[in-house]
């Protein structure tokens, strides 16, 4: 939980879901997956993990970007219940094959305020992901 902040706060604040959960996976590495400086929110990179297991969800890449996009949505409030996916202001896309762009894109624009974001081809992401989002929201 965290406290109302004020004007002018400029503390950081950070996050680490560190056990198993059913709202969000667990860190898979050394890192806080979100951090709150005064009114920005950065939300590290999300793979599709499903929170209780651990594991990829299966499906293709449409559950992949749906099961991120949850995530991010989740972290975002869970950092500021004001905040959510649509007041996303910048993200980064990472996918494993370029042919995964445009479902990205689709899901994307469905689920936020359409953001300016970039997309990353990359040869592999953690634990086999398609894709890996990262943003930040204000």
């Amino acid at each position: 939980a965290y406290k109302q902040r004020s004007e002018g706060d400029n503390r950081r604040h950070t996050m680490h879901v560190q056990g198993i959960s059913h709202w969000a996976p667990a860190n898979i590495g050394p890192y806080s997956q979100a951090i709150r400086i005064g009114d920005v929110i950065y939300i590290a990179g999300q793979i599709a993990l499903v929170p209780g297991s651990m594991q990829l969800v299966e499906g293709g890449i449409r559950r992949h970007c749906r099961l991120v996009l949850r995530h991010l949505d989740r972290l975002i409030r869970a950092m500021d219940p004001n905040t959510q996916i649509r007041d996303v202001v910048q993200g980064v896309c990472y996918v494993t094959n370029a042919s995964y762009v445009a479902e990205a894109r689709r899901e994307w624009e469905r689920r936020t305020n359409n953001a300016i974001t970039d997309y990353v081809v990359v040869p592999a992401l953690p634990r086999g992901a398609l894709l890996e989002w990262q943003v930040w929201a204000h």
